[in-house]
């Protein structure tokens, strides 16, 4: 099936539910700059990311927020992806995301 079928057949699905939900993954804020875990030890980080890191190395522990999440939040633009979601939110067609 091309690729106009298959977005006709999504705008007749989003116009006649009555409730939908959008479930993504880490891939549209990859896309857009984001840190990806794959080459991260992620046995490392976790404990890092620990209530325990934030209050007795509050310093080592927002650090770690900045590098994993925030710089590249605030440094990069939304993916498509992210535009084509907040446009279907606006518009009425999708009532939640879950990522």
């Amino acid at each position: 099936m091309d690729i106009s079928k298959q977005a006709l057949q999504l705008k007749k699905a989003l116009n006649e539910s009555r409730y939908t939900i959008a479930i993504t993954g880490a891939g549209i804020s990859f896309s857009a700059g984001s840190m990806n875990f794959d080459h991260e030890n992620v046995a490392e980080l976790l404990p890092l990311a620990s209530e325990d890191t934030l209050r007795n190395e509050p310093d080592k522990y927002y650090k770690l927020l900045d590098h994993a999440f925030l710089h590249s939040m605030f440094a990069n633009e939304p993916s498509f992806a992210h535009k084509a979601l907040r446009s279907l939110e606006i518009n009425g067609l999708l009532n939640d995301i879950m990522s």
